[in-house]
């Protein structure tokens, strides 16, 4: 029988996207507004894509850890 493999999460709402990187609700607004983060609505919901959050890690890891 084969062992089924989780799938990867796509999409993360503010609070995941927080806990994920460590940071404060607030700060996720922040980059988000600021364009650092792109967001999709689905419903009333908003939420943050994988490729957006590892974008922005790959943007800050040379830099000076600012996000």
């Amino acid at each position: 029988m084969r062992e089924k493999l989780p799938t990867p999460k796509l999409a993360f709402g503010i609070n995941e996207t927080a806990f994920a990187l460590s940071l404060g609700r607030t700060k996720v607004y922040a980059l988000i507004n600021e364009g650092a983060l792109r967001t999709i609505k689905i419903g009333g919901r908003r939420l943050i894509t994988a490729n957006s959050i590892s974008e922005l890690l790959d943007q800050t890891e040379g830099g000076s850890g600012d996000a």
